[in-house]
């Protein structure tokens, strides 16, 4: 046997991973300790900007109710104002330009999407001009982009060209004239005072105290009636509040005394049914004569009414009675003069009436009584 062979194999041993090297460390470092404060802030920092962020996540908006007529791809309604288009004007009146201006901005203001731009603004009130007024910008028409004047291209430099050409010469001294002849009636109510006083006071520009003064001396003498018998206010709006009141009070009064004369005039022209029966049976009969038609057109009672008596049909030419007719007067003992019952002539309350033929009827009686008294005294 070889000396190879003598010789042991070792065991076999399991294979071990080989040892990993250490990790080389860092080189420390220094880092000086944190603020408490700054560290403070920082948080305050990231948590605003996480609020922020938070906030930008928006719901969606809730969809309004549909109806059977809407579209998915409709907007949402927007609200229009619907204003009345303004009065044209021709320039012949400078006070009521101010009115055309004003009733064309609030236009504009109504419908901003429409009048969005200056040129649309003026063609717009353009539209509303007539006579001497469109004759003034139609030259303007003609004209070519590059030559347009500046009134035609910008709404400010055209309201001021209108005032320039149109307007008052001088309207602060107008306003300020207007406004110290302003005067308030009794039978004027204080609404159309107070819009007519704003009106010029906005023109003139004078100050609270000012126009306090000019407010007071245009009220009407019953509002200044009742400021006398209360607290004197001490600022314009104060004066204005008060005199409303004091003018609602007085109309209110006027419509009290206006009920009251009319329910009093209601009651006097209907009498009460008792006070009415009394009167009836308190007051005598008066003794009203009804003769015949044949006597009923003669001479009038007193009675009766005041119109002239028809004495063709009871007198004749000589103007005396007519024969029938006095018969028929003395059968019936009627009064010759006035045809009553109640009396005879010689009492007859007619009988100093300038009646045509009453002399001549007194006359006739007094001798046919005085011949009847001679017939019956003489003997047979």
């Amino acid at each position: 046997m070889s000396q190879d062979n003598d010789r042991e194999t070792p065991p076999h041993l399991p294979d071990r991973d080989p040892v990993a090297p250490a990790p080389e460390q860092p080189p420390a470092l220094n880092i000086p300790p944190v603020d408490p404060q700054l560290q403070a802030a920082m948080m305050a920092m990231v948590e605003f900007m996480t609020r922020q962020f938070q906030a930008q996540q928006v719901a969606p908006e809730p969809r309004r109710r549909r109806r059977a007529h809407d579209r998915d791809d409709d907007p949402a309604p927007r609200t229009r104002i619907k204003t009345r288009d303004p009065d044209t004007y021709d320039g012949n009146d400078p006070t009521k330009l101010r009115a055309f201006i004003s009733q064309c901005k609030l236009v504009f203001r109504a419908r901003p999407e429409d009048f969005d731009d200056d040129e649309v603004k003026i063609t717009y009130a353009v539209s509303w001009l007539k006579g001497t007024a469109q004759r003034w910008y139609e030259p303007t028409l003609a004209l070519e982009d590059h030559q347009l004047p500046e009134y035609a291209l910008h709404w400010d430099a055209f309201e001021e060209a209108l005032k320039t050409t149109f307007g008052e010469p001088d309207p602060v001294n107008s306003a300020t004239h207007k406004l110290d002849n302003l005067r308030m009636q009794d039978h004027h109510h204080i609404t159309k005072y107070n819009v007519e006083f704003n009106e010029y006071a906005t023109i003139t520009g004078f100050d609270k105290r000012a126009l306090f003064t000019k407010y007071y001396k245009g009220l009407a003498p019953c509002i200044k009636d009742g400021l006398v018998y209360s607290s004197q206010p001490d600022t314009l709006a104060a004066l204005r509040t008060h005199a409303m009141n004091l003018d609602l009070q007085y109309w209110e009064r006027k419509d009290e005394d206006k009920y009251r004369t009319a329910s009093i005039s209601s009651s006097s022209s209907k009498p009460s049914t008792g006070s009415s029966s009394a009167m009836s049976s308190n007051t005598p009969r008066s003794h009203s004569v009804q003769p015949r038609s044949s006597s009923s057109s003669s001479t009038p009672s007193s009675s009766t009414s005041s119109h002239k008596p028809d004495l063709s049909k009871i007198l004749g030419p000589d103007g005396k009675l007519l024969p029938a007719e006095k018969d028929h007067r003395r059968k019936n003992n009627l009064c010759l003069i006035c045809g009553s019952k109640d009396h005879f002539s010689d009492k007859c309350e007619h009988r100093k009436d300038s009646v045509p033929g009453c002399a001549a009827i007194i006359e006739e009686e007094s001798a046919t009584s005085a011949s009847e008294d001679e017939s019956s005294a003489s003997p047979n």
